[in-house]
């Protein structure tokens, strides 16, 4: 089959035919007008299947491209605009007739009822929603208010949870204010707690091997032993520290209850990031002397179920206990407010679990003395002045009965305040007791609770529309546990905010009960935190946030990692002149902190000065002995004196001797330090700590208002070169700066940093070299204050800052 070439063929097509086999003309025609080069170019005839073979490929394509336009999901969306019709949508001949048989099969391959999807009324009745809330949750898991939050805050998957990130009515510095001067409530249930049941002893003696006194209270310490105060601590791998950290925990005892007996019962709480290294590390401390048992816990260890570990019961209560966190200075008159002590003495036939729980004089008179704590409480003003880490235990009426009618601030009531020594309210573990430790009442507590229908049912049939329910025995009793968190208590010149910021209060309560609580203390002037807030507010203490400041452990390592990785995927998206040259700006690492090259670059400097200790290098590893840290903190301070005496004089080179032992031992620790601006400056995450020389020093001392040095711009070889995005992007890989060639030497780096509202500048968290911190100590004058220069990654500018040893 042939076609005849047209003579008004265009040179572009002519081009085509000849590239695709077309037949040349081999006479050209005089009498055309044309070049006689091109009249010899063009074809004779066109061969159609061979044109169309030729172009199977982008036909093919083409086609399946027009099929999945628009990324359209049926047919009825194929069509253009101005052909749809309501009718079509329920019936298919009102379709053109070339889409009609697709549109059958579309339909009757449709799962749900037969082929047809159910209504919105069918799918927003209760029940039908929340087997669809179950569905959803198969993968990533819901805590009990996610409902509410999800209203309201910018959700985010983290650590298999989906919690609540940020509010969406930007209320940054409202949050700030609320966990100042009124009260911020977070939803921490998230926070994952496990069960210990075993002799004290055997628990005792296993947990040194996982914890040590140096970096803070270990399990049998004095004052938490009792049950009455919460402790705090690192925990490591089975006799790895000051190596291979896993996180903080907090845990709690629950009280002797003078039963004579040996066993006793520990709650373990850790952040979900290393919960599962947590669990794993502590059932594998327990182990036996049976070969056998201790492989299958190696290999088999399940993270949500009961182990029995010799004579040791260890269970997994995640997501089986809700844990609520109130910060600020109201959040103690919101609680008084919203927990009313209940009536336990009831005289009608045993029917709920109070009931039996109470029928003993015992347990009737720790009720008293509970309610008569919680009543000395209610004369303290703030929860800062409450005993701090205390515990206290109530069996509480039913929240949803006392809520006020219209969201309300409470405010205290200052008359006839007295002065009370809550230390007499902790004396006794009596306080502490609690039946929220007993798990078949807990499982009663959440099987009798009345549903919003039954309440909203009885409500309506009250004579007098809005007087409160009164249920009697119907009416359910919670026990909760009330643990006092003491926020910042130094009020010296080291604290980054004013005494008292950050006290509150933690409530544990059994779960089917968190909507309930968190709706009371909503609608009493609290307002809601996600994970933006807490992190503000760790830095707005000086607190360390989990797990993103324990860069030594697993689970900080993985969360700097997706940091890292973000950040740079964000960069490069970004037009080159859009973005900073970070190979102009000296800029060694932008996206991450190289801790590791870091230690090895100052130790090799100290090596040539006085020699490290090979065989005691090992991996990286993050200060947290506080008796060392004092250390530190103590030759610093007596570097800023002047040497008015021989004491200043001999107690400096004793602190110098003890440092430099130290660095022998540990060349690849890291020493944590606040870091706060002094004047202008905003410290950046992975922003460098860099040792000021002579000459900027005397400047500020001259000037106050000295911005601070600037680094030279740094030669790019790639400036020159292609600009193609793959090609830039493997360039600047393959042009990295060194760390030790910019300028001044580099110490350490910026883990977190913003600007914090306490002091009003700017301030962070960063992690420092212990040689390089030494050397820095070193190469101040005697009697001049501890600073570094602080320069962000995408600047040149210095910024001077103050350090302050984080203990």
């Amino acid at each position: 089959m042939a076609a005849n070439w047209s003579t008004s063929t265009n040179r572009k097509r002519s081009s085509e035919g000849h590239q695709h086999g077309f037949k040349k003309k081999t006479k050209p025609n005089n009498n055309t007008p044309w070049n006689k080069n091109l009249a010899t170019s063009l074809p004779r005839e066109l061969k159609a299947c061979k044109f169309a073979e030729s172009r199977a490929a982008e036909i093919t394509a083409l086609t399946k491209n027009v099929e999945h336009i628009g990324s359209c999901r049926v047919v009825f969306q194929k069509l253009p605009r101005h052909l749809r019709r309501r009718a079509m949508s329920h019936n298919i001949k009102r379709l053109p007739r070339r889409v009609q048989e697709p549109a059958k099969i579309e339909y009757e391959v449709r799962p749900q009822n037969g082929g047809k999807k159910p209504s919105r009324k069918h799918r927003r009745r209760p029940k039908n929603l929340l087997i669809d809330y179950y569905r959803r949750q198969r993968k990533i898991k819901w805590l009990e208010t996610h409902i509410w939050h999800a209203k309201r805050f910018h959700m985010g998957e983290k650590w298999g949870y989906r919690l609540a990130v940020r509010p969406t009515d930007r209320s940054y510095r409202a949050c700030y204010r609320a966990s100042a001067n009124h009260c911020l409530l977070q939803d921490v249930s998230y926070e994952c707690c496990i069960e210990v049941i075993g002799g004290v002893d055997l628990i005792k003696t296993t947990f040194t091997h996982l914890m040590t006194v140096d970096t803070g209270t270990t399990i049998g310490g004095a004052a938490v032993i009792n049950g009455n105060r919460m402790g705090y601590n690192v925990l490591y791998h089975y006799d790895q520290y000051p190596y291979k950290a896993i996180g903080k925990v907090c845990f709690l005892w629950k009280p002797n209850d003078n039963n004579n007996g040996v066993d006793r019962q520990l709650w373990i709480w850790c952040h979900p990031s290393y919960y599962q290294e947590t669990w794993r590390e502590i059932t594998q401390a327990f182990k036996t002397d049976d070969l056998e048992l201790e492989n299958k816990m190696v290999d088999d260890c399940p993270f949500d179920q009961q182990v029995q570990v010799g004579n040791v019961q260890i269970t997994s209560l995640k997501d089986n206990l809700i844990k609520f966190r109130l910060t600020g200075a109201l959040s103690q008159t919101i609680l008084i407010d919203a927990l009313k002590p209940a009536d336990v003495q009831s005289k009608e036939a045993v029917k709920y679990w109070w009931q039996t729980y109470y029928d003993n004089d015992i347990n009737i008179s720790q009720h008293k003395h509970q309610i008569a704590g919680w009543t000395d409480l209610m004369s303290c003003q703030s929860p800062a002045e409450v005993s701090p880490n205390m515990v206290l235990s109530l069996t509480v009426r039913d929240p949803r009965l006392s809520i006020p009618d219209i969201k309300t601030k409470v405010k205290p009531n200052l008359d006839g305040l007295t002065t009370t020594d809550t230390k007499n309210v902790v004396s006794s573990p009596v306080v502490a007791q609690s039946p929220l430790w007993d798990v078949s009442i807990r499982k009663d507590v959440k099987s009798t609770k009345l549903s919003e229908a039954e309440l909203n049912k009885l409500r309506s049939n009250q004579a007098v529309p809005g007087t409160p329910l009164i249920l009697g025995d119907a009416e359910s009793r919670i026990p909760i546990i009330l643990i006092q968190r003491p926020g910042q208590r130094d009020s010296s010149s080291h604290s980054i905010s004013r005494h008292g910021f950050g006290s509150g209060w933690d409530i544990i309560v059994p779960s089917g009960w968190g909507m309930a609580f968190h709706i009371a203390f909503m609608y009493r002037g609290c307002r809601a935190g996600g994970l933006q807030e807490a992190e503000s507010l760790a830095a707005e203490m000086g607190h360390f946030y989990m797990p993103l400041d324990f860069p030594e452990t697993v689970a900080g390592q993985a969360e700097q990692a997706k940091i890292s990785v973000a950040l740079e995927e964000k960069y490069k998206r970004y037009p080159p002149d859009k973005k900073p040259n970070f190979v102009k700006l000296g800029t060694a690492s932008p996206f991450s902190q190289p801790f590791e090259s870091l230690n090895e670059a100052w130790r090799i400097k100290h090596e040539k000065i006085g020699g490290v200790d090979e065989a005691k290098n090992r991996e990286l590893n993050v200060l947290r002995n506080k008796r060392v840290l004092r250390l530190i903190a103590k030759t610093i301070e007596q570097k800023s004196k002047m040497l008015t005496s021989k004491s200043i004089a001999q107690n400096l080179n004793a602190c110098m001797k003890q440092l430099e032992n130290l660095i022998k031992d540990s060349v690849n620790t890291l020493v944590p330090v606040q870091i706060k601006m002094d004047s202008r400056g905003l410290p950046l995450r992975c922003a460098g700590l860099y040792i000021p020389n002579l000459d900027d020093l005397s400047k500020i001392k001259q000037d106050r208002k000295y911005g601070g040095p600037k680094e030279k711009p740094h030669p790019d070889p790639n400036k020159n070169k292609s600009k193609d995005k793959k090609q830039r992007n493997s360039e600047f890989k393959a042009s990295k700066v060194g760390l030790d060639e910019n300028d001044r030497s580099v110490i350490g780096f910026m883990n977190s940093g913003r600007f914090i509202f306490g002091q009003g500048q700017g301030s962070g968290i960063a992690f420092c070299s212990l040689i390089g911190l030494y050397h820095l100590i070193k190469s101040i004058p005697q009697g001049d204050k501890l600073r570094v220069l602080v320069r962000n990654p995408s600047s040149l500018q210095y910024r001077f800052a103050s350090v302050v040893i984080l203990v």
